[in-house]
């Protein structure tokens, strides 16, 4: 089932209220959606045909409110491997719970809420076939996934409830990847790192991933093939394959760091722009000082995906696109580290 017939279906608005929808928020909501979704779908599989829209409350309106759904239409058919991307996509893109693809034989919805590693009993919310291409003609899980995708429910949020198993309030991906980064921070500072010092070095370490996914309209990334062959123009003393690799090497680390201060001067980094060359130094070298190769070790295994637990949540750094996920998330969780310190300090000044 292809969108035009779904529209009709399901009481959705018409398709160029979802695809190009005219209010200023929802239109923003959308080419983001094709940026961070659509685009990548067709650099990763080429020759794929995919139009990406949103489904909102309001798609003519000025307002700003959260997409009910990320619709993927595919109107030759995707393989399996592009529709697992589309939702690990959709997972990051962290901004609805639904995700809808539609090709001419079938429609699916998945839930945003719950992460790639999950079993796909989980991720897909329901599928209908539709071998003709046509709207269903009425049988009872016809009508159920009806029900169940119309546009009433959407916007009443009674799908969320109808499957809740499918929609666990912490599966976003922010919410698992703040999780992921408390776990990390907890075992840091209890191997004695300064509390101020974890959370630059985690925020750090953010910024920099996103950097290796981070790429232009041309699909390239911002640490491209040739930038690490080149070795950050000479910054790092050997050629990396990625974040990981540098991170186990503590020399290399700072130096990647370091070539990036000079590139992106701000809070992320040791010193401020009102200092000398000298204090910047100094503060350098009193943050390098405090961390060991062990804190690294730590940091690399994280972003490898090699770190487990009983959740095993730890394993989902590979998961995440950093390119995907909202920008506003890197500064939510520094403010998070920080809002949890200051109410620390407040109970222990209370007792």
């Amino acid at each position: 089932m292809l969108l035009e017939h779904a529209c009709e279906w399901l009481g959705w608005p018409p398709p160029q209220n979802i695809l190009e929808p005219k209010g200023e928020g929802a239109a923003v909501a959308a080419r983001s959606a094709e940026q961070k979704i659509g685009k990548p779908l067709e650099r990763a599989f080429p020759g794929l045909v995919v139009e990406t829209g949103i489904l909102t409350p309001d798609p003519l309106g000025p307002g700003t409110a959260a997409p009910l759904a990320v619709i993927c239409q595919f109107p030759s058919g995707a393989q399996p491997e592009a529709l697992q991307e589309a939702h690990r996509l959709a997972w990051n893109f962290s901004r609805t719970a639904l995700l809808v693809t539609l090709e001419p034989h079938r429609l699916m919805a998945w839930s945003c809420f719950q992460d790639p590693g999950q079993t796909e009993d989980l991720r897909r919310v329901c599928e209908l076939a539709t071998p003709a291409g046509e709207p269903p003609s009425g049988t009872p899980e016809q009508r159920q996934i009806r029900e169940l995708l119309h546009w009433v429910s959407l916007i009443t949020g009674n799908f969320l409830r109808r499957r809740e198993k499918h929609f666990p309030a912490d599966g976003r991906a922010d919410a698992l990847l703040l999780k992921n980064l408390k776990y990390v921070r907890r075992q840091l500072i209890l191997s004695g790192l300064n509390r101020d010092v974890c959370h630059d070095l985690l925020a750090r370490i953010i910024f920099t991933q996103f950097l290796f996914h981070r790429k232009d309209s041309a699909g390239n990334p911002f640490f491209s093939k040739s930038l690490l062959a080149g070795r950050c123009g000479g910054s790092l003393r050997r050629v990396h394959s990625g974040f990981e690799s540098v991170l186990r090497d503590k020399d290399e680390t700072y130096s990647l760091f370091q070539w990036l201060d000079d590139r992106f001067n701000g809070d992320l980094f040791p010193g401020t722009e009102n200092q000398t060359d000298e204090e910047r130094r100094v503060a350098w070298q009193a943050e390098k000082d405090a961390v060991e190769p062990s804190h690294l070790e730590l940091l690399a295994d994280l972003v490898s995906g090699t770190i487990d637990t009983a959740d095993r949540q730890l394993r989902l750094w590979p998961k995440y696109s950093f390119d995907t996920i909202p920008l506003e998330f890197i500064s939510s969780v520094y403010e998070e580290f920080l809002a949890e310190d200051r109410g620390a300090r407040f109970l222990g000044s209370a007792n």
